[in-house]
């Protein structure tokens, strides 16, 4: 066994802890966040402001930093409200109708894989059954020339109708169809 001067090891071990000490008081180079102003039932992001790098963090780890994505004014919103309009009259009209008359009036506002989804969906699970207003873009959303949320009034809330398009030219077809809250 090797016996070590009791000077050497004190030495030894206060090196060590000055390193260890050293490197937990040492910046990383990922940014800060100050949330001492953070309401989590605020919408949007924190109000701290972020502090360290200039550059903003990489998410896909391809050594590029990633630009903020930023929604483009949509250049016709009103083809993009009524597509969902006219797609949520057509489906709130269940009475006097069967399943198959119900499908066959809501297939033409619809993308092909919606119309897949919708395909056996049965016209009297539907709760809604009148439009109440006019429908309206979701601005708490991005929206782009291909992509919208719109929100629809009905006499059980909105609904929001996602419309999308292939390119500036082609027509405005839903995508999807949500209840609101609360209703299936």
């Amino acid at each position: 066994m090797i016996r070590l001067p009791r000077l050497a090891v004190a030495a030894t071990l206060a090196l060590t802890l000055g390193v260890v000490a050293g490197c937990a008081s040492e910046p990383t180079g990922r940014p800060t966040v100050d949330l001492s102003d953070y309401d989590p039932t605020a919408t949007g992001s924190a109000t701290g402001a972020a502090t360290g790098p200039s550059e903003a963090p990489d998410d896909d780890s391809d050594g590029d930093v990633d630009a903020p994505v930023t929604a483009i004014p949509i250049d016709d919103p009103a083809a993009a409200t009524a597509a969902a309009d006219a797609f949520l009259r057509a489906y709130v009209t269940t009475s006097g109708v069967t399943t198959e008359q119900w499908y066959a009036g809501i297939t033409p506002y619809l993308t092909p894989s919606a119309e897949e989804a919708y395909q056996f969906s049965d016209a009297s699970s539907v709760s809604a059954r009148s439009v109440t207003g006019a429908a309206r873009i979701d601005e708490t959303v991005p929206v782009t020339n291909q992509s919208a949320e719109i929100l629809v009034p009905t006499d059980i809330g909105d609904y929001r109708v996602t419309v999308v398009r292939i390119t500036d030219d082609t027509e405005w077809l839903v995508s999807r169809s949500e209840a609101p809250l609360g209703w299936d």
